[in-house]
Formats: structure tokens, sequence, C-alpha cells
């Protein structure tokens, strides 16, 4: 014969909602790219230097795609200053036009091999879909697959051009305000 007991409850409260991040995450990068000409994202995509006025004012103008999102929650899931146009720059990439710029040097140095330049355009791919290249990538996939040492493998012995495109890297990568 079964027994049944009285079932036994706990009481609990929840506080307040909990943010799904991978949603919140795909929501602002569409917002980003429905905005993509926005000044301040153009600016970014542009590699241009940012103002402290042009940080607050992109931060309040992504806040604005939840504004359940409470500046807290915000800064933890994106991340404040420097990080948030990282993160934009990640989601917009950069200008092709602005990457070509940093590296049109190369491209018309008619001493460089096709697979220097087409090492360079690959950079300048990157740049263009990501917004960052770290300079570490330029050992790795997709890079190597030109040369198994990337870019010390397709510019051996032409230690001069890679010293001044890991500078270029750098100088792209640098996010410039004041």
């Amino acid at each position: 014969e079964d027994e049944f007991s009285v079932p036994e409850f706990e009481k609990s409260f929840t506080s307040d909602a909990v943010i799904n991040r991978d949603r919140y995450l795909r929501k602002i990068r569409k917002f980003i790219e429905e905005h993509s000409h926005h000044l301040i994202i153009e600016k970014i995509r542009n590699a241009k230097p940012l103002t402290d006025k042009d940080l607050e004012t992109l931060e309040q103008f992504l806040m604005t795609s939840d504004p359940d999102v409470s500046p807290e929650e915000f800064h933890e899931i994106i991340g404040k200053n420097l990080d948030l146009v990282r993160f934009v720059r990640s989601v917009s990439g950069l200008d092709r036009a602005a990457v070509i710029t940093e590296f049109g040097e190369f491209l018309k140095d008619n001493r460089l091999s096709s697979t220097q330049i087409q090492f360079i355009e690959q950079m300048i791919e990157f740049y263009t879909q990501k917004g960052h290249l770290e300079i570490a990538t330029l050992y790795e996939p997709p890079f190597d697959f030109l040369d198994q040492d990337g870019i010390d493998g397709v510019f051996r012995d032409r230690n001069n051009v890679v010293d001044l495109l890991i500078e270029k890297v750098e100088r792209l990568n640098e996010v410039r305000v004041g």
C-alpha cells in the first residue's frame, strides 16, 4: 500500500530578472549594425581619435537599445570606455578605406612579392571584418596558410618590413582617446 505525505514547499523569491548575456549581446550587436552610420560608430570604424564626450555619448546611445538593462549590468556585460570601443569595433569592423590608408604604402611597394601582397591584403580583410588584429594571430590561421611561419616566413629576410607591419598593427589596434 502506497503512502503519500504532504508535500513541503520552500518559499523563495527572485529579486531581479536575470539578463540572458548571449541574447543581450546579440541584441546589442544588431543595434550597432543597424546604426552603423551613427557619428561615433563611424569614427570608431574609421579609427579616428575619440573624446571623453564621444565615449560618454556612445555609452548612452548603446544603453538606449534596451532601457530595461541597468548601467551596472551594461558595464558588466560590455565593459566601459575602451572595452566598449573594442566591442563596437569587433561588431562593425574597420572601414576598408581606413585600413588601406594605413597599409597602402606596402601595397604600392613593387619590391614585394605577390605572396607578400596577398598577406597584407589578408590583414586588411581581417581588420575589415573583426576590427582588431593581435600580433600573435599573424602566426596562426589564416595567416600561416601562405607560409607555415606566418608573417616571418612570408617576409623572410625582410625584417624591416615585418617591423613596419607590426608597428601599423599596433597603431590600428590602439584606441586613441584625447
